[in-house]
């Protein structure tokens, strides 16, 4: 019995902390499997999530095609990586906040490196060397890789760079607009 009544103390304690949808933000609830077909164009494969561990540590949530290699030559692949105080404090992260790992990542930058993506966030910056969106969301720095296997042709290999990248950078600006920053403002 007294099992019973701490255990009805606890989720009388924590109810407001999950009902406000405090904690971690998993990347995997930010685009569902269904929204990674639409996206990749074919079927994927199970979600992988994991944490990323390096000068900052964060919630991966990886998505891939799921047909073997040898039948199309290539992986599509969706990469989502979520950047919280939380669990940057768990994991002894060097930056005390997600702010702080995202203005270093990119003081480390040249500027030709970096494109400015206004009206994203509070913040947003486009990498085309590495094809990725990083964002800021309130107290969240986000990153976003989107890598299909559309077919393109260009006459020589940096225009074919460049048209990828333009490309895939559209391509991750809509699905941020379109699943992420809503799911993040349900919040």
């Amino acid at each position: 019995m007294n099992f019973l009544r701490l255990l009805c103390m606890s989720l009388l304690i924590l109810w407001p902390a999950v009902a406000a949808g405090i904690g971690p933000t998993e990347p995997c609830s930010l685009i569902t499997g269904e929204e990674a077909r639409q996206i990749l164009g074919e079927e994927v494969a199970a979600p992988r999530p994991k944490l990323v561990r390096g000068m900052a540590v964060g919630r991966s949530c990886l998505y891939r095609t799921a047909a073997p290699l040898s039948q199309r030559g290539g992986v599509g692949t969706i990469r989502i990586i979520v950047y919280d105080t939380q669990t940057m404090k768990e994991n002894d992260s060097l930056f005390d906040s997600p702010r702080a790992f995202f203005e270093k990542f990119f003081k480390a930058r040249r500027s030709g490196q970096v494109e400015v993506v206004p009206g994203l966030g509070d913040e947003a910056k486009w990498t085309p060397g590495s094809d990725t969106l990083h964002f800021l969301v309130g107290d969240l720095y986000l990153t976003l890789e989107i890598k299909d296997l559309t077919k393109m042709s260009a006459p020589d290999r940096a225009e074919l760079d460049r048209k990828v990248s333009a490309y895939r950078k559209d391509q991750s600006l809509a699905v941020a607009r379109k699943y992420i920053l809503p799911r993040l403002k349900a919040k």
